[in-house]
């Protein structure tokens, strides 16, 4: 984040005063932004999401990190499912400027907005996804990349990889 959104390089030294290890959701109260980012696994992220519901208040946007589970499918049984959004981070998220955003079938625009805005305070190039499809578009150009390059034999998985790294 210091080289690529251009934040203070003294934040080395400094972001563990600004790190807050919590026992209970109740933490979350004071967020105005929550992303979560728990196993793939549909149950396991509704599970979170009752959870996360119970202390946040219902303008807070909620942030999925899912890499394939459809965000309408997260957002049913909501009390505010307006307030869902996908968050599709390129891994290494550190390291690359890729960020799908994902409106689900009931994302409100100004929780999309709010989460384009703070994907470019992270130094994110965000990829806004109005259609909420299987795969997002990071997996979907990955797998076409490598079904053609890779089953075709013309180049190995290491160069595509280094073909999109930059």
């Amino acid at each position: 984040l210091i080289d690529r959104a251009g934040f203070d390089p003294g934040l080395t030294q400094t972001w563990q005063s600004k790190f807050e290890p919590v026992e209970s959701l109740d933490s979350f109260s004071a967020c105005d932004f929550v992303i979560e980012s728990v196993i793939e696994d549909l149950t396991s992220k509704r599970k979170v999401f009752d959870q996360i519901e119970e202390f946040i208040g219902p303008e807070v946007p909620v942030g999925s990190n899912t890499s394939a589970i459809p965000i309408t499918q997260l957002q049913q049984n909501r009390k505010n499912p307006d307030r869902f959004v996908g968050m599709h981070w390129a891994e290494p998220a550190h390291a690359t400027r890729f960020l799908d955003l994902i409106r689900g079938a009931h994302t409100s625009e100004q929780t999309f907005e709010k989460a384009a805005a703070l994907a470019k305070r992270l130094g994110k190039e965000p990829s806004l996804v109005q259609k909420d499809v299987p795969g997002f578009i990071f997996n979907c150009i990955g797998y076409a990349m490598y079904l053609v390059f890779g089953r075709a034999h013309v180049c190995t998985p290491v160069t595509v990889r280094s073909l999109v790294r930059a």
